[in-house]
């Protein structure tokens, strides 16, 4: 992927696809964005029509991608139940605690 240039600097966008778990229910969200910590806060201040009912969330996985296409792909695949309750099961099995990872 060819870096976009901000004036006088050059940066690689990234992707993140991310796995959010309700704190108070037993549901859990897929998304993908940008900017991670700006889309949990707007998550977590109910700013987000389809998962405000749900609030407040911890964040439980991010996946960086350099290709919005391979981070939209991921999502997806992520959004099929099944993938998304064995994902979990192993972030459980591993200790629970938030996960990066890079592709």
């Amino acid at each position: 992927m060819a870096p976009a240039c901000a004036g006088r600097e050059w940066y690689i966008r990234m992707f993140y696809t991310y796995l959010i778990r309700s704190k108070t229910k037993n549901w859990v969200y897929v998304g993908l964005t940008k900017d991670v910590e700006s889309r949990i806060e707007s998550h977590n201040k109910m700013q987000v029509r389809s998962t405000k009912s749900f609030a407040p969330f911890d964040l439980v996985f991010v996946q960086v991608s350099e290709s919005q296409i391979e981070a939209r792909d991921f999502e997806k695949f992520l959004k099929v139940r099944w993938n998304k309750e064995s994902l979990l099961e192993l972030l459980i099995s591993a200790g629970g605690g938030m996960v990066y990872a890079h592709v």
